[in-house]
């Protein structure tokens, strides 16, 4: 499973079906189709320099005694978040003849905004 998915990280979680302590993942861009091999690995593993907005996959296996691989996983699939979001839940309130708050969520990390009237 993936969590902590962010614009260009996610953390690559997995279960152990025996003894190894270190693993091998590859992570496939299904857009472009390149793919990295990371070997030696541990779980869980955060991907990083990953591309905003796009599907990934990605394969673990078992790094076994006498440097045996085991066979890859079946793929995960996930998304990486937009590296700037747009903000969502819009309200205004304390309206008067002169003024109104304009007021929003922030679904990034942004700390400044453009507001057209």
């Amino acid at each position: 499973f993936v969590q902590s998915i962010t614009a260009t990280s996610a953390e690559l979680n997995w279960t152990e079906n025996g003894l190894a302590t270190l693993w091998n993942i590859e992570i496939i861009n299904q857009s472009s189709g390149d793919s990295e091999l990371i070997s030696g690995v541990n779980n869980p593993y955060t991907a990083v320099g990953l591309i905003p907005e796009t599907n990934y996959d990605f394969t673990v296996s078992s790094q076994c005694e006498n440097d045996e691989i085991s066979e890859s996983s079946e793929p995960f699939n996930f998304t990486t978040e937009e590296s700037c979001p747009t903000p969502t839940s819009l309200f205004v309130q304390s309206i008067t003849d002169t003024s109104a708050e304009l007021n929003w969520t922030e679904n990034g990390l942004a700390t400044l905004w453009d507001i057209e009237i």
